[in-house]
């Protein structure tokens, strides 16, 4: 028996959590309601700094580690979000089921089991392994590492998993890619010492796809666009948001190593943004009068130059070229704004809103 379910690139995988859901995800692009998630997901980025090394994501910060009793100067709308719902482990379009890893083995014997009724089932699968064991894997029998893979298909004749993941840690030679793994190596990553000392995630989770209706509230849309206009840094927990990210990436070219997400990340953005665009315009969600979205195309091909012409420097190491990507990247934070601008300014009938602690509120005229 075989049973393989739906995957394709993604149109962005700066992380392995963003790269799962949208490999699935876009499969049905042609939704309606997957167009309205969209819209409402990606539109700021966080960047936390500890150590001198940064992490940034989408939507929320990567770190839960927060210090939130602090000066009142220093208060801020953190999770102020309107749309939380951008991971596999909250998104509104999926159906979740979560196990325990001790009671499934009092049920199975083996993980293959599981994830096969899974699979029959139309549930995908999404757990930490042990890549010590994944031959696929960067530094497969060199170190022990746990990574959160995707499992959407098996094969019993071929004995075969087809799982999804970066294979990493990350470094410049590592992509999202589909691969299939053994059943017998699969077995070893899930039961590994290494990996159950490890766990970041305890439970084992399983999703399928449920594209219910998605409400649209565009004076959210418009607040989180606002929002990441003006963004905000917290120095006493080295975060910034929004537009302040610019600033986490200008420091990172002064390291001698540089870490590449960081550079994903902006140009992602860029063609989030410009995704969000188009579907907006698509659902009738943006005034009649904007009709071209030449400067959204070109924001991503720019995002996309700069993380290019970033590469050329890492090779030559030629001061020179240190100093055009500075600049390129200066250029890019305006065009940024600008086309952020331009879109929050072009949301057809959205009431200007902000919040309170218990949720949205009409703003007073």
């Amino acid at each position: 028996m075989e049973k393989t379910l739906l995957v394709s690139k993604p149109p962005f995988s700066c992380d392995v959590d963003d790269a799962d859901l949208l490999a699935i995800l876009v499969n049905y692009s042609d939704n309606e309601n997957y167009k309205k998630w969209f819209i409402r997901n990606f539109i700021d980025l966080w960047c936390f700094d500890i150590d001198e090394t940064k992490f940034m994501s989408f939507d929320k910060p990567i770190t839960t580690n927060l210090h939130c009793f602090r000066e009142e100067r220093t208060k801020h709308n953190y999770f102020d979000r309107p749309f939380p719902d951008s991971s596999i482990h909250d998104c509104e379009l999926l159906s979740r089921i979560e196990w325990d890893r001790d009671t499934l083995e009092k049920k199975y014997e083996t993980i293959i089991d599981l994830v096969r009724e899974c699979i029959q089932n139309d549930f995908y699968m999404f757990f930490e392994i042990d890549c010590f064991y994944i031959p696929v894997a960067l530094f497969n029998h060199r170190i022990h590492y746990n990574s959160r893979t995707l499992i959407f298909g098996f094969n019993d004749e071929k004995e075969i998993l087809n799982v999804a993941d970066f294979y990493g840690p990350f470094d410049r030679n590592v992509a999202y890619k589909f691969r299939e793994v053994s059943y017998e190596d699969f077995i070893k990553a899930y039961s590994s010492y290494e990996c159950s000392k490890n766990l970041q995630y305890e439970r084992l989770l399983a999703f399928k796809v449920n594209l219910k209706d998605i409400p649209i509230n565009k004076g959210e849309i418009k607040y989180a666009l606002k929002r990441y206009l003006d963004g905000f840094e917290d120095t006493h927990n080295h975060i910034r948001f929004g537009s302040k990210c610019y600033e986490s990436i200008l420091e990172e070219l002064d390291k001698k190593y540089l870490d590449f997400r960081l550079f994903n990340y902006i140009a992602s953005h860029a063609k989030a943004l410009k995704m969000r665009a188009e579907y907006m315009m698509e659902l009738g969600i943006l005034e009649d009068t904007l009709t071209d979205l030449t400067p959204f195309t070109e924001l991503e091909s720019f995002a996309f130059g700069c993380r290019n012409t970033l590469f050329k420097f890492v090779v030559s190491q030629e001061g020179r070229v240190k100093e055009k990507v500075i600049e390129l990247y200066k250029e890019l934070q305006v065009k940024d704004m600008e086309c952020t601008r331009l879109l929050l300014d072009n949301i057809k009938d959205a009431e200007n809103v902000y919040r309170w602690e218990k949720g949205l509120k009409d703003a007073v005229s």
